[in-house]
């Protein structure tokens, strides 16, 4: 539906929109729909948002909103709400007029100014539409490009002896020549200028290669009788060539910029009538003719310009098509066939497409074709059991796949391309890159649960922006702090959208935001410690990346060309926003996905460079695990080289996780004497070059990230022969030696597993969990039963051992049944684990240090319900995140920690920033998928819960750092549930709608479908189908396809 305005009302569809001030531009970018005032921009759709600005004029275009600001003049380019605008060209006393293909028309004192912009943002906008994620366009300008004297030009308008004519120059400040001032309207590719009775279509040059034209790639002139008066646009929608824009001024009409008809007759054509709209502006016009099929419009789209030209020219003049006097040959005639052939199959049958007044050309293939169709007379040939591959066998037509891009379900209407448009979805599923509507499927899951515990969750993970709030100090509250924290836990987003597709390249922004609501106003909040908002960056990243659901081959080259870009741009010094987290979180969330293994060694070392630490680590560490258990000696030497030679500590730390992955399970004992080695290094970091200041220190988590390395060399390798790792840190020794010895019966390590009461409590966390799980003796329910008869007792008093012990036990019931993969099948113990968490949550108001038993009965309630999407649990976990949103200054509390920047001190209120992300990604697991994924028990499912849930969460977003890579390791785990949501039959029922629904249906009962349409079809469709599906078949194989091949060769043999 077109936009509507006039001064103060905006309609569109059955909406109206009423403003106090005046409309300046009306428009369409991306998914919404923009209007701009002198003090506002508003965004109406889905996200209705508004933005305080002071616009002067504006041009609202699909790839951005440029607006000249008022006071300063300067020219801004904002290509999304929720991200900063960027400063595009200023130039004093000249007023912004229009933007046309990439060029921006200024006015100014009787001259024009056109500055090039598509060199920059515009062009790699456009390159980027068939890549996996349309590039971000407006980071890549360059301000030294905008200010380039070289791309702009300037233009006068001269009207002698009545006719209108421009002149181009470059640009000169001192120039001096002045001309004319018109109205100007953007038509097509074209800058039209009106003045008086004159007008006049321009099409600015380019710079192509760095060399000038001098002329316009254009310039026409027309005179008219009277003054214009009326201008309008008429949109055609064809298939298979888009929009087709005419333009009508007075009662001429253009198709570009040549006249199909000087007199549009009104007699003729009533529709063409105008009425009085009281200074209503339209987007465009639907067309007054109705004459001409889309069939008809799509074919003389075939022809060149002039012909199409005289066409319509005859036809507006006395509504006559002259389709007898086109001949189309070459190309022209190749074009026609291929629309013949595409409204074909939009038809029922051979007789349809032949009875529905298609234009007759001699020598058009698909027109004979069709006749040898219908003189075609059926054979048949008794051969049931041999193979259609052998016969000799005379085809009419072939099939032709690209006949059907870019077309829906429902318009294929030929069985042949039906069945072929099933196929090739079903093949697009199979190969993971059929892409979900997110909105509908969570309102499938609405009406499968019953209840919105989706949309729950949806909105825990992402927050409505936050109302900026003054507390009794007057500065901000406790409050937008920790809306910001919550914001900025992103691990558990990770988890929901694993696989889901829901993380839509178009509509989510690259850069992690945290929109707020100020007078009003929505704008973000301004963090301005960048160290504060990196690492939560790096999680946003890797969310995206899980959220992707796209080809593993398509991958490689657009990955290393967007790191090649980010990496030159910094080199060359130009100005790039991009942060290097964004980057690095993408390179480590494609890692988790299994989809760099294809990188070859050149190609990492060329990443890996001291000055990007971490997009190193985590090229590094993603290779590494989307390698994992390879145990490639050319892979094994660049990490060891990588270890051994002076290098930043965070290359270190993803040397350590890629090495251990890649060696995973191969017991390979200079890998795990090297990774012991890390695992035993204390105090500062040994390369001085890399830590200025002494401010880098080899602390617990480098060397817990390095035994977790050791425990996945050794892990399922032979426990029989098995030696005991013997590290400096008790705690890292028994997570090394812990993990690979669970489930082992291996009773001679028993003791070296046992830790007192005077140890760390995370090791006497650890020493339970590892001490029942080494024998595996004690039945679960047992554990469970001595976990309830302890926390019975309410007068006993625990002592912070005795709850880390009870906590250990809580863990290890979760671990027990991953690892015999047995999650679904005790009911009562999951039973009693929700009741037992209900009475901890309620002990731990009157003792907080019961705490950590709390957090476990989260961790194994979601371990054990995981992609179940558990209303108890999200129940549980959406109490404890919305604790923060009340918190006040009388919760508030400082912390001390240490980083690579040296000691810190936060300030925090009730609930920490690590327990966010602790219940957070909790949530994610029990939803992981959105409940299409679930995790695989192994014992290598032990290991990724292990470091997943490693007991000390960080304080703040700066603490632990390169430590965030194992919090992602249960993904590793995550395999596509067949017992899933969304392969039960009420996901195929409530999910698709309209044509979908149909084409589901069809898909699930294919070969029934199939076999009843043939059977009522005449002898040339049978021919058709036949024809068309063997050849398809032949080419792209038998395997693995819905329609059963036995039953094809049957009707085929009875064809010959």
């Amino acid at each position: 539906m077109a936009l509507k305005w006039n001064d103060k009302v905006l309609i569109w569809n059955v909406n109206e929109l009423k403003l106090n001030n005046t409309i300046i531009a009306v428009g369409r970018m991306k998914k919404w729909i923009v209007v701009c005032t002198p003090s506002r921009i508003f965004f109406h759709g889905k996200d209705e948002m508004a933005l305080s600005r002071r616009v002067r004029k504006a041009v609202v275009k699909p790839e951005g909103i440029y607006y000249q600001e008022h006071g300063s003049g300067r020219i801004m380019l904002l290509v999304h709400p929720l991200e900063p605008e960027k400063h595009v060209f200023f130039q004093h006393g000249y007023t912004l007029k229009e933007v046309v293909s990439g060029v921006l028309v200024l006015e100014g004192d009787g001259k024009y100014l056109l500055k090039h912009i598509r060199n920059t943002a515009y062009s790699d906008d456009c390159a980027d539409q068939g890549n996996l994620e349309s590039c971000e366009y407006d980071r890549s300008i360059e301000s030294n490009q905008f200010d380039d004297d070289q791309s702009t030009e300037v233009m006068v308008i001269d009207i002698c002896e009545d006719v209108m004519s421009s002149s181009i120059e470059r640009y000169d400040e001192h120039h001096s020549t002045k001309g004319h001032l018109v109205s100007m309207i953007e038509y097509i590719d074209f800058l039209v200028g009106i003045c008086m009775n004159h007008a006049m279509f321009i099409k600015p040059g380019w710079y192509c290669g760095g060399i000038k034209r001098s002329k316009h790639k254009s310039e026409v002139s027309v005179r008219f009788d009277k003054d214009i008066t009326c201008v309008m646009k008429y949109r055609m929608c064809v298939s298979g060539f888009g929009e087709i824009m005419f333009l009508r001024m007075n009662e001429m009409l253009f198709l570009g910029n040549e006249v199909v008809c000087k007199a549009i007759n009104s007699e003729m054509w009533p529709m063409s009538v105008l009425k009085d709209e009281d200074e209503w502006k339209q987007e465009y016009h639907m067309p007054f003719w109705s004459e001409i099929s889309e069939l008809e419009m799509c074919i003389v789209m075939c022809f060149p310009r002039h012909i199409q030209r005289e066409f319509f020219e005859v036809f507006f003049e006395c509504k006559k098509k002259i389709f007898e006097q086109l001949v189309p040959s070459g190309e022209v005639l190749d074009r026609v066939d291929r629309v013949l052939w595409r409204f074909m199959i939009k038809c029922k049958s051979v007789w349809e497409f032949m009875n529905a007044g298609v234009p007759c050309f001699e020598k058009s293939l698909a027109l004979q074709k069709c006749k040898e169709l219908i003189e075609y007379s059926q054979g048949c040939l008794d051969m049931a059991r041999r193979d259609v591959m052998e016969i000799s066998y005379k085809r009419i037509v072939e099939c032709d796949i690209g006949l059907i891009e870019s077309m829906n379900y429902s318009e294929v209407m030929n069985l042949a391309y039906r069945i072929i448009f099933l196929e090739k979805k079903n093949e697009e599923r199979q190969r993971g890159i059929y892409m979900k509507n997110v909105m509908r499927m969570v309102y499938g899951m609405r009406k499968f649960f019953g209840d919105p515990r989706i949309d729950e969750v949806l909105l825990l993970f992402n927050e409505k922006p936050k109302v900026f709030e003054i507390d009794s100090d007057g500065i901000e509250g406790c409050g937008e702090k920790g809306y910001t924290i919550r914001m900025a836990s992103s691990a558990g987003r990770a988890y929901m959208s694993y696989g889901s597709g829901m993380t839509d390249r178009r509509d989510i922004s690259r850069h992690l935001c945290f929109p707020i609501y100020r007078n009003d106003e929505l704008g973000t909040i301004d963090i301005k410690d960048t160290g504060w908002i990196d690492w939560p960056q790096f999680g946003y990243s890797v969310y995206r990346a899980c959220g992707y659901v796209i080809l593993e081959a398509e991958i490689g080259d657009y990955f290393e060309s967007r790191i090649d870009r980010f990496v030159n741009s910094q080199e060359s010094e130009s100005v790039c926003t991009t942060n290097e987290f964004v980057f690095a979180g993408e390179a480590f969330g494609h890692g988790v996905c299994g989809r760099l293994k294809d990188m070859t060694v050149q190609r990492i070392m060329e990443f890996v460079m001291p000055k990007y630490a971490i997009l190193s680590m985590a090229i590094l560490a993603g290779v590494g695990i989307s390698c994992m258990g390879k145990k490639d000696d050319s892979y094994g030497r660049m990490y060891l080289h990588y270890l051994r030679t002076p290098q930043p500590l965070c290359i270190h730390a993803g040397c350590i996780v890629g090495l251990g992955m890649i060696y995973a399970g191969s017991g390979n004992v200079l890998v795990r004497d090297t990774l012991v080695a890390e695992a035993n290094r204390y105090g500062v970091f040994e390369h001085e070059q890399y830590n200025k200041g002494n401010k880098v220190w080899y602390d617990y988590a480098y060397r817990v990230l390095a035994s977790f390395g050791i425990a996945m060399v050794s892990l399922n390798a032979e426990t029989e022969m098995f030696r005991y790792v013997k590290l400096e840190d008790k705690l890292c020794e028994l997570l090394a030696n812990g993990i690979v010895l669970f489930g082992s019966k291996q009773r001679r390590f028993a003791k070296r597993l046992e830790r007192s009461d005077i140890c760390k409590p995370e090791e006497v966390l650890y020493s339970e969990v590892f001490s029942l799980g080494l024998m595996m003796e004690d039945e679960i329910d047992k554990v469970v039963e001595d976990i309830e008869r302890r926390l019975a007792d309410k007068k006993c008093v625990f002592s912070i051992h005795q709850l880390y012990r009870i906590a250990g036990k809580v863990f290890y019931v979760a671990l027990n049944m991953l690892y015999r993969n047995e999650c679904e099948c005790n009911e009562e113990v999951f039973e009693r684990l929700i009741v037992l968490c209900l009475r901890v949550e309620d002990d731990m108001k009157r003792n907080v240090e019961m705490k950590v038993v709390f957090d476990f009965c989260v961790v194994s309630l979601s371990l054990i319900a995981n992609s179940s999407c558990n209303l108890e649990i999200i129940r549980i976990i959406r109490r404890r995140i919305k604790m923060m949103e009340k918190a006040d200054r009388m919760y508030e509390r400082k912390d001390f920690f240490f980083s690579s920047s040296g000691l810190k001190q936060e300030k925090q209120f009730l609930i920490r920033y690590g327990d966010i992300e602790l219940y957070k990604l909790c949530l994610g697991i029990v939803t992981c998928g959105l409940g299409s994924c679930k995790i695989s028990g192994t014992h290598y499912a032990v290991f990724y819960a292990i470091s997943t849930f490693f007991i000390n969460f960080p304080i703040t977003t700066t603490d632990q750092e390169y430590f965030w890579m194992t919090r992602y390791f249960l993904l590793l785990s995550m395999k596509e549930s067949l017992s899933g949501f969304k392969h039960t039959a009420n996901y195929t029922k409530l999910c698709n709608k309209g044509s979908r629904k149909k084409e589901m249906a069809d898909m699930s009962a294919i070969n029934e479908m199939f076999a009843k349409q043939y059977a009522e079809a005449s002898d040339a469709d049978k021919k058709f189908t036949i024809d068309v599906l063997t050849d398809f078949y032949e080419v792209h194989g038998a395997n693995g396809k819905l329609l059963s091949v036995e039953m094809l060769k049957k009707m085929a043999c009875r064809m010959i």
